[in-house]
């Protein structure tokens, strides 16, 4: 197994939410807000900043391998593959981004602002 699928395999089964992304990428900037306006738990979510891995381009052959593309982002809730941007801003819209962050357990119930 290549160190670059190594990784990735790594990261989107050891998360509830796995975020492959680029930080200057617009749609990556817009999924990131659409998953903070939740408040998830501590520790769910894994956002993955590759542009400046070396091995940033294997990465994305092996997510276009897993999922049939390789444009950024792409997410993963508890391993399986939810969508790229446009998938992820649906979901917020028609509400079933937060069901599916309720149903793997991301979203913090618990702490409270003070």
């Amino acid at each position: 197994m290549s160190r670059a699928k190594e990784f990735v395999e790594n990261s989107i089964h050891n998360s509830k939410v796995c975020v492959f992304s680029k930080s200057y990428d617009n749609n990556c900037q817009q999924t990131r807000e659409a998953l903070n306006s939740f408040q998830l738990a501590p520790d769910v979510l894994a956002w993955i900043e590759i542009e400046n891995r070396g091995d940033c381009d294997e990465i994305q052959d092996y997510l276009k391998q897993l999922t049939g593309d390789k444009s950024l982002p792409r997410v993963f809730f508890n391993g399986s593959f939810v969508g790229g941007a446009e998938d992820t801003l649906r979901k917020k819209q028609d509400g079933s981004l937060e069901r599916n962050l309720e149903e793997i357990g991301a979203i913090d119930h618990f702490t409270t602002w003070s």
